[in-house]
């Protein structure tokens, strides 16, 4: 997908637009695949409680973004692949996402990058990144990030850092 404008165009994206209730809830978006979108190859965006199932996301600009306010959503089994930035990024305000059972190898930067907080982290594989297999790092304004579990996750041969925590 490629727009021909400034704005750029994403495999998936989930987001309420204009219209009422003010998020997407509950969605499950299962056995999917996103590749070579000039931008995300899923956007999520003001969507809390949603169930984001083995899909995978390859050679996209970025593999998911979750965007500031998407709260208690799980990534689960998923792969987030050869993206030229991250695998995944979850953003500031973006707490209490559970991202579980998910391989992000050979992207761009991170493989799975924090900037949240209250977030589970748990079972993931992050090989061959160019930059961290995880990072956890602070937004620009955002002081702290907090409660951040971070349990049996794989990581391996990325060219800077396996785990990137700062803040």
């Amino acid at each position: 997908n490629v727009d021909p404008g400034p704005v750029s165009a994403h495999g998936f994206v989930v987001d309420p637009g204009s219209t009422q209730p003010a998020s997407v809830i509950d969605s499950v978006l299962e056995s999917n695949e996103a590749y070579s979108n000039e931008g995300y190859g899923l956007r999520l965006q003001s969507a809390n409680g949603n169930q984001i199932t083995q899909n995978a996301f390859h050679d996209n600009q970025q593999g998911i973004s979750i965007e500031q306010g998407s709260t208690q959503n799980t990534l689960n089994g998923n792969t987030l692949s050869k993206n030229l930035s991250n695998g995944v990024v979850v953003n500031e305000t973006a707490d209490s996402n559970t991202l579980t059972n998910n391989t992000a190898n050979e992207n761009g930067i991170n493989g799975i990058y924090l900037r949240s907080n209250d977030n589970l982290i748990s079972n993931n594989t992050a090989n061959n990144n160019q930059k961290a297999g995880i990072a956890l790092m602070l937004a620009t304004g955002v002081t702290i990030l907090q409660n951040n579990q971070l349990i049996s996750n794989t990581i391996a041969s990325n060219l800077d850092s396996g785990l990137d925590l700062r803040g």
